[in-house]
């Protein structure tokens, strides 16, 4: 590959952020669907769908989703995974998330994965090119290890 390809592919891949989280397949608003509800967690409010995923990105302005879907066999290589931790380590593993996954049964959850590329910035933006894309509300805990904090500014 020409030096020139090189530098444009890792100028792109600079501009690029992608998130994988655990997700639905429909926005439930708040509200256990009533075959997960004996398992429902409040932090499970927080999963989304791709679509609201995907509103939540381009309402920023600064970015440009190229991808929001479901990843295929998310849900399954999840309970795959759940029930290998489970065996090996019980403590360490989840059996709501397992028992929540088996009744799903690939119904309602899964993984929501979005690929955005943040846009160049405006001409006196009030960003100089070193801004990163965070999700809206998002407030970074000072006391959380260097390496989870967002990279404001740089």
């Amino acid at each position: 590959m020409p030096a020139d390809s090189t530098t444009e592919h890792e100028a792109a891949l600079n501009r690029q952020t992608g998130v994988v989280t655990p997700g639905t397949a429909q926005e439930l608003d708040g509200r256990a669907p009533e075959h997960l509800a004996p398992w429902w967690d409040c932090e499970d409010n927080g999963w989304h769908t791709p679509r609201w995923w995907r509103r939540l990105w381009e309402s920023s302005g600064k970015a440009d989703v190229d991808r929001a879907d479901l990843l295929p066999d998310g849900a399954a290589n999840a309970l795959a995974w759940e029930e290998v931790v489970l065996a090996a380590d019980p403590e360490r593993g989840s059996p709501r998330v397992a028992a929540m996954l088996r009744a799903d049964a690939v119904r309602t959850l899964g993984f929501a994965r979005t690929l955005e590329s943040r846009k160049r910035q405006q001409q006196g933006s009030g960003c100089d090119g070193g801004c990163r894309l965070v999700g809206c509300g998002y407030a970074p805990d000072p006391d959380a290890p260097r390496r989870l904090r967002p990279a404001h500014g740089r």
